[in-house]
């Protein structure tokens, strides 16, 4: 019984280890070139030479911080308005940290000219720019998903990212490096990473259970 008394102390110790900092990751991507993009007005010459990135980075205390880049070509009019799709159940509350002053809700294709579908996002209204940025942070870990942007100045003007159809065909896949089928990194429905001490809870019953089980068929 001290043998396995000790083995248990001795994975116990170093669990307790690994939890001085969560697991983190990072992905980016691009989109840009031939086919990258749905384009109307001037922004008709962002087809090869205009570029959208961004990057999602997890943090160790468990959150994400979601970052993007847009440069629309000097020739083309300028950015106004930017609108990041995501899941339906995102709301305000799970935003944080943001640049500028976004509105999270539900944006219409009547009120947006070739807006794919009606779309449930985070949108920027007071932009004015052909080299942007947004960023902010969340606990909701990523998803595919889309991006709209508009220019109301003399021509209207709009883009956005091939993959953005309707019906949807958001791929279902894992977060990666890179774009899915013109697709780009947005904000799921994921619910928040446990912290450290429900995990060590967690684990302490799993341990629990291999004693017992070890006791068992003995």
């Amino acid at each position: 019984m001290l043998k396995t008394t000790g083995r248990l102390a001795v994975v116990l110790v170093a669990i307790a280890a690994g939890m001085a900092a969560l697991p983190t990751f990072a992905f980016q991507g691009i989109l840009n070139g031939p086919g990258a993009f749905n384009i109307s007005g001037t922004w008709t010459v962002t087809g090869v030479t205009g570029a959208f990135a961004w990057d999602v980075v997890q943090d160790t205390a468990g959150f994400y911080t979601y970052n993007y880049r847009l440069v629309v070509p000097d020739e083309a009019a300028p950015v106004n308005m930017f609108i990041l799709q995501t899941s339906d159940s995102v709301t305000a509350a799970d935003i944080f940290g943001a640049v500028a002053n976004p509105v999270i809700g539900d944006f219409a294709m009547a009120d947006y000219p070739n807006l794919p579908r009606d779309c449930h996002g985070i949108a920027w209204f007071d932009v004015n720019g052909r080299r942007t940025s947004f960023s902010f942070k969340s606990y909701l870990a990523p998803i595919w998903g889309n991006f709209y942007i508009q220019s109301v100045e003399e021509e209207p003007s709009t883009a956005s990212n091939s993959g953005f159809t309707n019906p949807s065909t958001d791929p279902p896949d894992p977060p990666s490096d890179g774009s899915l089928s013109y697709h780009i990194l947005t904000v799921g429905p994921s619910a928040p990473i446990p912290d450290a001490s429900t995990i060590l809870l967690a684990c302490f019953g799993a341990l629990q259970l291999l004693a017992i089980r070890k006791k068992v068929f003995r």
